[in-house]
């Protein structure tokens, strides 16, 4: 063994020497490869074609050289079959690399070099760690990225032997495989004698992924699991906004009721809320309340009504919401400009304005006030038009304007409109066509309106001229009753009474009345018949003008035709 030894040393001078004037016999067989761990030990064979001949162990080209330092960890022999084996007690990082056996001749030369081993001592990676645009994120820290934008991130292991070679990428709780988002690289470090692997990991981001962890898995043959490297995503992105309403949307808000309005602003770094109106600012009164996104109001008013947006003041810019519209509703009020009185002139049109305030805008509906009648309705719109007015439209008017509140609420305003109407008079015969029976009595009654009131009026009987409430004579065949009044303002009824009818009485009786304003007159026609079958053999019946009702004290034997003469 002491000659062995010597003969290593002896190699070891002469290594230059050798190299020139030999070229070693190398083995065939295919290079063996043994990962171990620092510490462990092991056996390194190499068969002899002389049992007993000459070797040197040689790693990495250098011959090993067995001194005091090595022996106590580094012991060989030689067995009996002609096998020699290198023994390594606690393996360390200098034992790593390609082992080889030469074997030498009587004459001291090598005839034969056998590869036998490739040795790899581990050396496990230092503590994996994340790169960001070349700066390192510690603990603690994030990967900071904009929406929408893409991120790269490195997942370094250095001093690694052998090499890292799997490195797997999860995202966020559920630990979603990206690892096919990434590329791997080793670089061979030579001053270090040793690896670095680098993982990079390229990721389009969006804000779902804000706060969400990425994760980085490093294995190596060196550790029994694996590695991981952690850090949270900070996805910038700009403001959206969300805002809602107390009454939720869809319900009316009512005046004097309370309002309140949201917004929630979602944004990364976050933004603070602010509100305006019609795009100038809020400031907050008794009424109104702003703070921590909400705009509160205590009893809203119709003034309050406008565009409301929620606005904010980012890192990446000034952001406004959509515009809301905020509509109080509020009942009707008519406008100060309605008329109370109107004054008009018969025969010429009128028109009844009514002009209201509400939200919503209000609907109409005019009626005509009657004692002892239910209202009639007349029309829905804002106006009303008569034309021509007569007298009969004189009266009370009323509008109302009407809008809903809620589903359930109606609010109404009214206004009453008084109308007045003057002009010249106004002749109506109850009944233009009469027939009267010889021997019996007959009333011929007229409709007369007039404001003022006729100062002449005069019953036209052929060569009589009667004025009604003139004083009959004993023996008058002819009686003309005073005015009796009628339900229609400035209108009167006129009746004459025969009271005998006689053939002469056939023919046209004329009613006459004038006043300041002008003159009117009404014809009605008489035809005498000698009996009542007569009559009714040729009695043909007409209808009644429209809107007049007859005040007569008792029946007419007669049936009028419609209109005046």
């Amino acid at each position: 063994m002491e000659a062995l030894r010597s003969t290593g040393l002896t190699l070891l001078v002469a290594w230059g020497l050798l190299l020139a004037t030999a070229e070693p016999r190398r083995q065939g067989n295919q290079l063996q490869e043994r990962v171990v761990n620092p510490g462990e030990r092991i056996s390194i064979p190499c068969f002899l074609e002389t049992p007993g001949g000459s070797i040197q162990w040689v790693r990495n080209g250098h011959p090993v050289v067995l001194d005091a330092t090595t022996s106590s960890r580094r012991q060989w022999n030689i067995s009996k079959d002609g096998t020699a084996a290198l023994s390594i007690n606690q393996v360390t990082r200098a034992d790593d690399g390609l082992w080889e056996c030469w074997e030498f001749a009587d004459d001291g030369s090598v005839k034969r070099v056998a590869k036998v081993l490739k040795l790899v001592v581990t050396g496990a990676p230092e503590e994996p760690f994340l790169v960001q645009n070349g700066k390192r994120i510690f603990p603690g820290d994030s990967v900071v990225a904009k929406e929408n934008q893409t991120v790269t991130v490195e997942c370094v292991a250095r001093r690694a032997v052998p090499e890292v070679k799997q490195v797997f990428w999860s995202l966020g709780p559920d630990g979603v495989n990206v690892t096919a988002k990434s590329d791997l690289k080793v670089d061979f470090i030579s001053h270090e004698d040793s690896y670095t692997t680098r993982s990079v990991l390229t990721l389009n981001t969006s804000r779902a992924m804000n706060h969400q962890r990425i994760s980085c898995h490093v294995f190596h043959v060196a550790w029994p699991n694996a590695t991981v490297v952690n850090a949270s995503l900070n996805v910038l992105y700009p403001p959206t906004f969300s805002i809602s309403r107390i009454p939720g949307f869809g319900h009316p808000v009512v005046e004097k009721s309370f309002v309140s309005l949201e917004c929630i602003i979602d944004a990364n770094p976050p933004s603070t809320p602010h509100w305006s109106k019609d795009d100038r600012a809020i400031n907050s009164t008794q009424v109104i309340r702003q703070g921590g996104g909400f705009l509160n109001f205590t009893s809203a008013d119709r003034n309050h009504s406008g565009w409301y947006r929620c606005t904010t003041q980012h890192p990446m810019g000034t952001f406004a919401s959509f515009g809301y519209l905020l509509s109080i509703r509020f009942g009707p009020e008519m406008m100060d400009d309605t008329p109370k009185e109107i004054h008009a002139d018969f025969g010429e049109p009128v028109r009844l304005e009514c002009q209201a305030k509400g939200k919503p805008l209000p609907s109409y509906c005019w009626s005509r006030k009657q004692p002892g009648r239910i209202a009639e309705g007349l029309t829905s719109d804002s106006t009303l038009v008569l034309d021509p007015v007569v007298y009969q439209d004189a009266g009370t008017y009323q509008c109302t304007a009407s809008n809903l509140q809620d589903w359930k609420r109606q609010r109404n305003a009214i206004r009453e409109v008084q109308l007045s109407i003057t002009g010249r008079p106004d002749v109506s015969a109850l009944n233009s066509s009469m027939v009267g029976i010889i021997g019996q009595s007959m009333w011929i009654t007229v409709h007369v309106c007039a404001n003022p009131q006729p100062s002449r009026s005069h019953w036209l009987l052929g060569h009589h001229v009667m004025s009604p409430g003139d004083k009959p004579s004993s023996h008058s065949h002819y009686i003309a009753h005073p005015f009796r009044s009628a339900d229609t303002p400035f209108c009167r009824y006129a009746s004459l009474e025969i009271t005998q009818v006689r053939s002469s009485d056939a023919g046209e009786f004329l009613f006459v009345a004038r006043n300041d304003r002008g003159i009117d007159d009404a014809a009605i026609n008489v035809t005498v018949v000698k009996s009542a079958f007569g009559y009714h053999s040729n009695f043909i019946p007409h209808s009644r003008p429209t809107g007049v009702r007859s005040e007569m004290s008792r029946p007419v034997m007669a049936t009028a035709n419609s209109g005046k003469s």
